[in-house]
């Protein structure tokens, strides 16, 4: 599946745009946001499932979350095709995979940068951008649909993952 490098780095873009705003305490205007996604959803779903799926690399530490946050989208879509989601929810998933690490952007950048690993303090308060997420996406109407996927994309099948330790 080759997907073009005009919406990779388009995705980026616009999410560098949504995350500024919402670090900046302005009203984050989703209608780039939306138009992305749709065009997102459309390229995948009208892509042949044979080839190869080239994903962004991050050409620097700031790209790295939006970045991240692309190729998960991607992913998501193509997964949820697999498993023959209904094309109507295609749109929520990969808005939900676009912003699931939106509260990430109140994180000190020394621990969400940091390039060895967090010590438990650090883990501890990574932990919590799952709920903060889920509050900065609560505040815009239009996305109350994802933020169950803001809020539990860390949880796992056995009961281990957090916020909720969901089974």
């Amino acid at each position: 599946m080759n997907i073009s490098e005009a919406l990779k780095k388009r995705g980026v873009s616009v999410l560098h745009k949504i995350f500024e705003m919402v670090k900046t305490g302005q009203k984050a205007d989703i209608s780039e946001l939306e138009s992305y996604v749709a065009d997102m959803v459309a390229e995948v779903a009208s892509g042949k499932p044979e080839g190869q799926l080239v994903l962004l690399n991050s050409g620097d530490d700031s790209d790295y979350a939006v970045v991240h946050s692309v190729n998960v989208a991607f992913l998501s879509i193509i997964f949820a095709l697999r498993f023959k989601t209904k094309t109507d929810e295609l749109h929520d998933i990969a808005l939900g995979a676009l912003l699931h690490d939106i509260g990430k952007i109140g994180m000190p950048d020394e621990i969400i940068k940091k390039p060895s690993k967090l010590s438990e303090e650090e883990f501890l308060i990574v932990k919590n951008h799952p709920v903060i997420g889920a509050k900065i996406i609560k505040e815009i109407d239009s996305l109350a649909a994802i933020v169950p996927i803001i809020l539990h994309h860390h949880e796992r099948f056995d009961g281990k993952g957090y916020p909720d330790k969901l089974k």
